[in-house]
């Protein structure tokens, strides 16, 4: 996988969490008691970050691309000093700082 399709992959996945929010949200207010619907983007979500991980050899407990997207929340909830390798400060305030540390690992 080539950094540029990496990175439209991760911005991508990251714009579909946005939208998913906000349809969730909205089906919230319109049908509160929604047993119908069942939207659910988590198998594709799933499925599309494990092809990620085996494209980047990151597919293992501990995977920086889960903890990235999960934990960061996509590098939003990076702060620095947060992320440690041998004890050294790691940036990964974005989809290219993750692609850069994936190359290093």
């Amino acid at each position: 996988m080539n950094k540029e399709l990496f990175l439209e992959t991760i911005g991508n996945l990251e714009r579909q969490r946005v939208l998913d929010d906000k349809c969730n949200e909205a089906f919230g207010v319109l049908l509160s008691n929604d047993y119908v619907t069942g939207y659910d983007n988590t198998l594709l979500e799933d499925q599309l970050m494990k092809v990620l991980k085996i494209a980047m050899n990151d597919n293992h407990a501990g995977s920086w691309i889960d903890y990235f997207v999960y934990e960061l929340d996509f590098g939003k909830d990076y702060e620095k000093g947060k992320v440690t390798i041998d004890s050294k400060p790691v940036v990964l305030r974005t989809a290219s700082h993750l692609w850069e540390l994936l190359l290093m690992s």
